[in-house]
């Protein structure tokens, strides 16, 4: 986090780990302060196992405990996965349901701590695959708090960025090939900037290894607020 800030970034994104789910609370009171003490805060924190019931860490959080410790950490949002889908028809109704109500809880959850959740597409095999079917499934919840995820990636024309519209609560953007990726430098920005000009005014990260563009971090930083101002 201290590269990040020194190369101009305003946030970081981290993975669940940041809120230390196997620790108990008086030693996440201590982690949270070496935490708190870096440059910037992890205003997105992914948590894609939450809902899917996968173990692991992650299987330590509750909804309310997850909510709870990334507010203290400093979070804004908490990125979850759909859950997986039901393996025939009658089950695939049942866990949609309960997909509805599971995300709705962890909406009410995050209302109360100042945070938003962004629900990601689970890809095959889940209730939502899509980032459509992850609208549908965060319209269905109907609350505030909930909308969803989306990868500048995988929404290449205008159109697919105006449907997400005022659902989106978070977005990613691949590394442009010009910083060592492998997503199309122009077609990557300017779907940036269809999503600036069509009112977008989240957060935007680069998903990519730090290592890979930790030299050129700063350049892409200056094009990617040069594509946000507007075109």
């Amino acid at each position: 986090m201290a590269s990040l800030a020194d190369a101009g970034y305003e946030f970081a994104e981290t993975e669940a780990g940041v809120l230390y789910p196997g620790l108990d609370d008086e030693a996440f009171g201590r982690a949270r302060r070496e935490l708190l003490a870096e440059a910037l805060f992890p205003e997105v924190v992914r948590v894609p196992g939450l809902l899917t019931g996968t173990g692991g860490a992650e299987a330590d959080l509750s909804l309310r405990k997850a909510c709870r410790r990334a507010a203290l950490v400093g979070a804004k949002v908490l990125v979850v996965t759909a859950p997986m889908d039901g393996a025939d028809e009658r089950h695939r109704v049942e866990t949609w349901r309960e997909a509805v109500q599971a995300v709705g809880s962890l909406g009410e959850h995050a209302a109360r701590n100042g945070l938003s959740v962004a629900v990601g597409p689970g890809g095959e095999g889940s209730v939502a695959e899509t980032l459509e079917e992850a609208w549908v499934l965060a319209e269905e919840v109907g609350h505030r708090a909930v909308g969803v995820a989306g990868d500048l990636g995988a929404m290449g024309e205008a159109a697919d960025v105006a449907a997400a519209g005022s659902a989106l609560r978070h977005v990613w953007m691949p590394l442009p090939r010009r910083y060592g990726g492998e997503a199309a430098t122009t077609a990557c920005l300017e779907t940036l900037g269809d999503l600036v000009e069509l009112g977008y005014d989240g957060r935007v990260s680069v998903f990519a290894k730090w290592s890979t563009f930790a030299e050129r971090a700063g350049l892409l930083l200056d094009e990617l607020k040069a594509y946000s101002k507007g075109r």
